[in-house]
């Protein structure tokens, strides 16, 4: 089982940690991060190479905020019970609204199912940028703590593809990027990404918003590992799994200017200086 500092939403382990009953939660990041691997880029080349992207150039002051919009079974089910809110944090899009803050939304094809509104909402702005994180956020390990398992590579084309047709039936564009499940992987998953025309994109930072209940010292500890290339890993389902994700990510943005470091969208984060 994941272990979890709930102080400063700062959780051990690769993967999504089971909630009450087995429930899935966010994507949450490792405590030992992978070796940066900035290079290469989306924009350098034409075809994605099966490469998992921690962050971007440390010579710049940019850093990427990436929400992931999880939806599983076991959260749909329960939404449809009641037992579940919806599992949309409309006070993190309002916020990205009015303060015009770039980022990318990665996002589960169960999650769009459910929610075309807040699809076509986060679609129709300008700052936002879409990604892929599977259709209903199975793993692709067999060893990705409580999550199901995806098995095979026909049935992981298959999770890759569906949620490619709902954002491009949103967008009118191919996505660029993909986030895995509980960012559990292996080589072969990567190369299959890559194969189907995306790029992995991992992170850099050890603190998440997973669980936090003081938005403070959860933004404390997500800003106390932030660097210039950073990929910041934040949630947009809001409760029970992140319900402090809008005043979080307000303390990160004010951080973040006193800083001088500019909130961008992965696509820009990854474009090669100059370009």
């Amino acid at each position: 089982m994941l272990a979890l500092a709930i102080a400063g939403a700062t959780l051990a382990g690769c993967a999504s940690v089971a909630g009450p009953s087995g429930s899935p939660s966010p994507s949450t990041p490792a405590t030992t991060a992978p070796a940066p691997t900035p290079t290469p880029t989306p924009a350098e080349t034409v075809k994605p190479t099966a490469t998992a992207i921690t962050n971007g150039s440390r010579r710049s002051n940019q850093v990427a905020i990436t929400l992931d919009a999880d939806m599983t079974p076991y959260a749909l089910q329960r939404v449809r019970s009641g037992q579940y809110g919806p599992q949309v944090n409309y006070a993190v899009i309002r916020f990205l609204e009015r303060r015009e803050v770039p980022a990318t939304i990665f996002v589960t094809g169960m999650w769009a199912q459910q929610y075309p509104e807040a699809l076509a909402r986060l679609a129709a702005n300008p700052l936002i940028e879409l990604g892929n994180h599977t259709w209903n956020h199975d793993a692709w390990t067999s060893s990705c703590y409580d999550l199901p398992f995806v098995a095979g590579d026909r049935q992981k084309r298959s999770e890759v593809r569906r949620t490619n047709a709902i954002l491009r039936a949103a967008t009118g564009r191919q996505p660029t990027f993909f986030r895995f499940p509980g960012l559990c992987h292996d080589q072969r998953d990567v190369e299959i990404v890559a194969e189907e025309n995306l790029w992995t994109v991992d992170f850099d930072l050890t603190a998440s918003d997973a669980f936090a209940q003081d938005a403070g010292r959860a933004a404390s500890a997500i800003e106390s590992e932030i660097r210039p290339g950073s990929i910041v890993i934040l949630h947009l389902n809001g409760s029970p799994n992140a319900p402090a994700t809008a005043p979080i990510l307000r303390q990160l943005v004010r951080t973040l200017d006193d800083r001088q470091l500019e909130p961008v969208t992965l696509s820009t984060l990854l474009r090669p200086q100059g370009k």
